[in-house]
């Protein structure tokens, strides 16, 4: 709250990074993409072996920035009725109150589970099976995308290591098991030295 108050959040919420004390970068793509143009320095000095985080190749990173935009694309239903009243639908959805918004709420839910979610998670899955080496966009190491993602899909399976969204919310502990190859990304992903 005290962060919030200061002004120093350019839109009033977190996540943020603080940079050398003088900066504050917020929004998690944006800061995403500031640690992977950084990596991408470090790449080219010579002082990172692994690949950029964020490509230089001006396609692949905007292949990248297509994945990050996904990201956004599967959580906004959810984010959206979950904060309904910063997103101007106070008034038709809720989690408490009327039993009429209660309900408009749990029928907007079992959408996203039954519709929107798979498509989107679908799509993940599509970009996998083209995939050489395992990561979102067949790269040789994760990319921001592969970093984006794979919170995501936690939250959506439900998982203690990232914040759950869990059934109450209408959706099944299983939405995330029926793809095998988005399982994979996330193991591989964790299991990562540079992550443990």
């Amino acid at each position: 709250t005290e962060l919030k108050n200061s002004g120093e959040l350019a839109f009033g919420q977190v996540p943020a990074l603080k940079i050398n004390g003088t900066h504050t970068l917020v929004q998690t793509a944006a800061i995403l993409r500031y640690i992977g143009k950084l990596t991408q320095e470090r790449y080219a000095a010579g002082s990172n072996p692994y690949e950029p985080l964020y490509p230089t190749d001006p396609i692949l990173a905007a292949e990248v920035d297509a994945v990050v935009d996904q990201d956004t694309d599967l959580m906004a239903g959810f984010t959206v009725s979950t904060y309904s009243e910063r997103f101007g639908f106070g008034d038709l959805v809720a989690s408490d109150g009327p039993i009429k918004k209660r309900r408009q709420l749990n029928q907007v839910r079992n959408r996203l589970h039954d519709e929107v979610f798979p498509r989107h998670l679908s799509s993940l899955d599509n970009l996998l099976a083209k995939s050489e080496t395992g990561w979102l966009l067949g790269t040789k190491d994760p990319t921001i995308a592969d970093f984006i993602i794979v919170p995501t899909l936690q939250r959506l399976r439900c998982r203690a290591d990232g914040p759950p969204i869990g059934l109450g919310d209408g959706l099944s502990a299983g939405l995330i098991d029926r793809y095998p190859r988005l399982l994979a990304l996330i193991e591989r992903l964790m299991e990562l030295p540079r992550i443990q």
